[in-house]
């Protein structure tokens, strides 16, 4: 019996599909692009190895040093274009940098120097190769690649390095949301 209404399941097989955001196709974009969009979202870092002595060897203050040497920083990467807008967020303070592919821009550092005007600024020329994202200073080189379900960090002062393990967070937060619904249905 059709009464003119129609019910849920029916409106939404009745919907005319959404045109306003084209479906993403991998076959036009460009290389750089679909590399660098696997870094897109949050990562919290679980481990680090040598993390005081590169500290060390980019001259930050044995104080501050001893203040961060637990923490484990979340980093938010978001990506538009060839901008990379990089967040590293911690209890003590966050610090947001914006890089450009191939570009020299200035990036502001969280070692805690105590400058007049803000914290230290430097140049910093940033690529994608091989599908790792690698930023240039004239102190360190920061490279981060994906590996499996994990961002590897790779930071080089000389003949120290500094190694950083994360995960991503979005993943964590939807396995708990699939097992707590797993749980409850049954």
């Amino acid at each position: 019996m059709a009464t003119g209404k129609l019910n849920a399941g029916e409106r939404r097989r009745a919907r005319p599909p959404d045109t306003s955001k084209p479906e993403r196709s991998t076959l036009g974009d460009s290389a750089v692009e679909q590399r660098t969009m696997a870094f897109d979202g949050s990562w919290q870092m679980y481990t680090q190895e040598n993390q005081e002595e590169f500290f060390r060897a980019v001259s930050v203050p044995d104080a501050v040093i001893r203040m961060i040497r637990d923490v484990k920083p979340v980093t938010v990467i978001q990506q538009k274009g060839d901008d990379i807008k990089v967040t590293m967020k911690t209890p003590i303070r966050s610090q947001t940098n914006t890089l450009t592919l191939g570009k020299e821009v200035q990036v502001t550092t969280m070692e805690g120097k105590k400058v007049k005007v803000g914290p230290e600024k430097f140049p910093c020329t940033s690529r994608m190769e091989e599908g790792k994202m690698i930023c240039e200073t004239e102190k360190f080189t920061h490279t981060r690649e994906i590996l499996g379900d994990e961002m590897v960090e790779t930071l080089t002062a000389g003949s120290v390095t500094l190694t950083r393990r994360s995960r991503r967070i979005l993943w964590i937060r939807k396995h708990v949301e699939f097992q707590a619904h797993r749980y409850n249905r049954g």
